[in-house]
């Protein structure tokens, strides 16, 4: 067997290098066109992305848009409606005023009428007063702890109800006699 010489191992050695050199330069070739390829792929992604994006962009624009435009619509609806609603309430307001315009005057004709041609031969109408004054110790009174020259007032129902005797026939006041029987009393006034 013969042994390589020096010469002939570095030789040997250098053709190995050459040969990995040359796989090593396939691989980055591939790695190069790999990557090449990746980076076509990445930017058609991209501009797909954008695409999509846009299109989602429209779609939703475009629905948002419809919703607005129906909502819009439909206040101008409900305001249209309200507002038609509105309109017939013053508009039957004002005829049912009118109508009570008319009725007064009517009635107010009626009493001119009535009042210009006198009473006729019944007698005039005779005011009873709302409030009377009655003695506390007037039968029927509730009230029987005060003092028996104090004067309450109830109003006529009340008399009319049930307290039929009424003895208060004057009452002192600091330096003045009223006969009762002979003031006639508005309603609400004071002695």
């Amino acid at each position: 067997m013969v042994t390589p010489t020096l010469s002939q191992r570095a030789d040997a050695v250098d053709e190995k290098i050459g040969e990995v050199e040359s796989r090593l330069q396939t691989l980055k070739q591939k790695f190069d066109a790999q990557e090449a390829h990746l980076k076509t792929i990445a930017e058609k992604i991209g501009s797909q992305e954008s695409t999509i994006e846009r299109a989602v962009q429209a779609a939703v624009a475009g629905v948002l848009e419809a919703e607005r435009k129906r909502t819009e619509g439909m206040f101008a609806r409900t305001t249209t409606r309200l507002e038609e609603r509105i309109d017939r309430f013053r508009i039957e307001h004002e005829r049912l005023a009118a109508i009570e315009r008319e009725n007064n005057e009517k009635f107010r004709e009626e009493v001119k009428r009535k009042t210009a041609g006198g009473q006729g031969t019944r007698p005039p109408i005779q005011q009873q007063p709302v409030v009377q004054p009655i003695n506390l110790d007037a039968e029927g009174s509730h009230n029987h702890g005060l003092d028996e020259n104090e004067i309450i007032y109830i109003n006529s129902r009340q008399l009319a109800a049930g307290i039929r005797k009424v003895d208060v026939y004057h009452m002192e006041v600091p330096g003045m006699m009223y006969d009762l029987w002979n003031e006639q009393l508005e309603p609400g006034s004071e002695f």
